[in-house]
């Protein structure tokens, strides 16, 4: 049950009660009309308001009460203000009487006269304190509803606004005109990006008011002035932001920040954000410093909770999800473990120790662009570590604020340590400006030296002044460092890193596609693999035969050697098979790629090759089918009888023989000694075979050679 107290507002039906006294000797309360100016207080039994109660249009409702700072007012309503607190104290300990009608009326009426002021304004003045809460603030004016501040005035005859200081003949603006003015704001300012104003007010007289801005009637014209405060009235400063520059540059550069990104952060480990972009240097190759080889990709793995970079990737390949996946792995693996990895022990000046760098966990998420990790080949980090992967909407770099200021803060202390080595400048682009690439002195692996240089330097060293303090922090770390901030994390925060000892890590971040087993082996890429001999999946090969299963293979797209097979929860092993594939090389997939480029490129030019030749040969065909069709005779025929045709095959078969036989060959045989030669001619007395359409078209053919 509600608890009953004095100020709540009770709702009955339409109107509003505000309780004013509650008298529990008698029973009764005692309430005010709120709604109406002029009613005075009532009374109403407990048992008359519970009744109400039960009642589903009596409610209580939930208000609170809006006043005035005294601060604000003038000196002349302070002074009606006080008198009005005056009238109220006069009878403020009166209760319950003054809520009787006579009396109020008798004790408004001694008021009055004892202040001097007329006898209606002490009856006013209570009425406001009681329907305003029972406070001396609910006495004050009440100025929302005075003036017009913020309000559009209507149009008359009369210009609304400050005149032209030069001229009185200004246009006046009215609703039609206004919408005309706005329209054209719109139109030739907002929605053309390197539009300024005058030119936009010009391009807005020239489309409407061309006639009369020649004939120079300006009493007909709205001012710029005019174009100006209409358009923006309409148009406040962040919706005129986001139509010139952009939404997207807009949320990027321009809005304003209300959160920082230690939000719904607990501790280390609990997000990590990544990032890459293209280095402001121009590299040089390891093994012909006269040869350029172009910018590197940069990229930073970041903790959010202790600004820690946490990972480090500089290649020479675009950004793709292998090159991403390879900035985790870094991450997440023991520094001295990456420092060889990436063969940079090779430069022996430089050394890197696990307690230098703390950094080889697996994180709970990761914050990352919608490019590298938006697709489905990062489903293997969902699945296989257990990362949640959240993308960030396009062109938001201020999403990921921390990893985004290291490419900042690293390469402005890098470009100090000297001039003329090959780092760009902010105008390296224009015309005149030094080429950096004839500058450029470093390689891959010497820039990377540099970079995880600083990066050390950062985390061990760099104060943090506008890291978000909370009272414990504060008290243990005064001055926070990366490397700081981690330690206390892990041992006070609830941070959610997990150690990196899942088998076959780096497998399981390699990029992944279908292939196919048969009985032959794994084709994947249009290559053949072998797999090994103590797998599980070497079963369902044997079984297979004619039949092909597909499988998620795992591959380094630098080195095609060797790949895995993903399956049941196993990662098998598979070389690449010499004998069976179209090249011996051991290439990585680019140059593969362009391999097969070629090789289409001479197979499509021998199938065009081979296509003009077929179609040379149907043509004869054809012209061969067409003399015969010619030649044939329109008599239909009866001798399809299989017996008749095996007699006609005989008969043609002869006949074809004699025509084998040179003409000259009977001179040459009665010219040779010890032979006769005998000519085959019929017997009169043989009886002749049955006649037939076969047999005459056969003896025609034969009288016409």
């Amino acid at each position: 049950m509600k608890q009953l107290l004095v100020n709540q507002i009770w709702q009955l039906k339409n109107k509003c009660y505000r309780i004013l006294y509650i008298d529990r000797e008698i029973e009764e309360i005692f309430w005010i009309n709120s709604d109406d100016c002029n009613s005075l207080p009532e009374s109403i039994g407990f048992e008359e308001f519970n009744q109400l109660k039960k009642n589903d249009y009596f409610n209580l409702l939930d208000s609170s009460d809006e006043y005035g700072d005294p601060s604000t007012y003038k000196a002349k309503s302070l002074d009606k203000w006080n008198t009005y607190c005056k009238i109220v104290d006069l009878a403020k300990s009166e209760e319950p009487q003054i809520y009787l009608n006579s009396y109020f009326n008798r004790r408004c009426s001694e008021i009055a006269s004892q202040l001097g002021v007329s006898r209606m304004l002490p009856r006013r003045v209570f009425l406001k304190y009681w329907k305003g809460g029972k406070v001396n603030l609910a006495l004050l004016p009440k100025l929302n509803n005075s003036g017009g501040k913020g309000k559009e005035r209507r149009p008359s005859t009369k210009k609304r606004g400050r005149p032209n200081t030069f001229t009185k003949n200004n246009i006046n603006v009215d609703d039609k005109l206004k919408v005309l003015l706005q329209a054209g704001f719109k139109k030739f300012y907002l929605d053309i990006e390197h539009a300024s104003l005058e030119t936009a007010y010009e391009n807005f007289l020239q489309s409407k008011y061309y006639q009369e801005t020649l004939n120079r009637e300006h009493s007909l014209i709205p001012s710029s002035t005019q174009f100006r405060y209409w358009g923006e009235k309409k148009y406040p400063a962040h919706e005129r932001k986001k139509r010139k520059l952009g939404l997207k540059i807009f949320n990027k550069d321009i809005r304003t920040r209300t959160e920082s990104s230690l939000i719904n952060i607990t501790g280390p480990g609990s997000v990590y954000q990544i990032d890459s972009t293209k280095a402001d240097i121009e590299l040089v190759s390891s093994i012909d410093r006269s040869i350029p080889v172009g910018s590197p990709t940069l990229y930073f793995v970041s903790d959010v909770f202790s600004r820690m970079i946490v990972g480090v990737l500089v290649t020479l390949d675009e950004p793709s999800y292998y090159t991403a996946a390879r900035a985790l792995y870094n991450a997440i693996v023991p520094k001295e473990q990456f420092f060889k990895e990436e063969r940079l022990n090779e430069i022996s000046a430089f050394q890197i120790k696990n307690e230098d760098w703390p950094c080889n966990y697996i994180p709970d998420a990761i914050v990352a662009d919608r490019a590298e990790l938006l697709g489905h080949q990062s489903n293997n980090i969902i699945q296989d570590l257990g990362i949640t992967i959240e993308n960030t909407a396009a062109y938001r770099a201020d999403l990921k604020g921390v990893v985004e200021n290291h490419f900042r803060v690293l390469h402005t202390r890098i470009k100090g340590v000297d001039k003329n080595f090959g780092m760009k400048g902010l105008n390296h682009k224009q015309r005149g400006v030094r080429d950096a690439r004839k500058d450029a002195v470093l390689n891959l692996k010497e820039y990377y030296i540099a970079i995880l240089s600083e990066v050390l330097v950062y985390n061990s060293s760099k104060v943090l002044d506008a890291y978000p303090f909370d009272e414990q922090l504060i008290l243990d770390i005064p001055s926070p460092t990366p490397l700081k901030l981690w330690d206390w994390g892990i041992n006070n925060a609830s941070g959610k890193l997990r150690p990196n000892n899942i088998p076959g890590l780096k497998q399981r971040l390699l990029p992944r596609k279908n292939g196919k087993i048969n009985k032959n082996g794994l084709r994947f890429n249009k290559l053949w693999y072998n797999i090994t001999s103590n797998s599980k999946i070497l079963n369902k090969q044997i079984l297979l035969q004619n039949k092909a299963i597909i499988v998620e293979v795992l591959f380094d797209p630098f080195d095609l050697r060797k790949v895995f097979i993903y399956h049941d929860s196993e990662l098998t092993e598979c070389t690449l098979s010499k004998s069976r594939n179209p090249i011996g090389l051991e290439l990585n997939e680019w140059e593969f790629n362009a391999h097969l480029t070629v090789s289409k490129k001479e197979k499509y030019a021998d199938q065009l090759v081979h296509k003009s030749k077929v179609v040379e040969s149907l043509s004869l065909v054809k012209n061969v089918l067409n003399n015969a069709k010619k030649k044939k005779l329109k008599k239909k025929t009866n001798s399809l009888n299989p017996s008749k045709i095996r007699d006609n095959k005989k008969l043609e078969r002869n006949v074809t023989r004699q025509k084998s036989v040179p003409k000259n060959s009977l001179k040459i045989a009665e010219n040779t000694k010890g032979f006769k030669v005998i000519k085959l001619e019929p017997n009169k007395d043989q009886e002749k075979p049955n006649r037939n359409e076969k047999l005459d078209f056969f003896r025609k053919l034969m009288k016409d050679e």
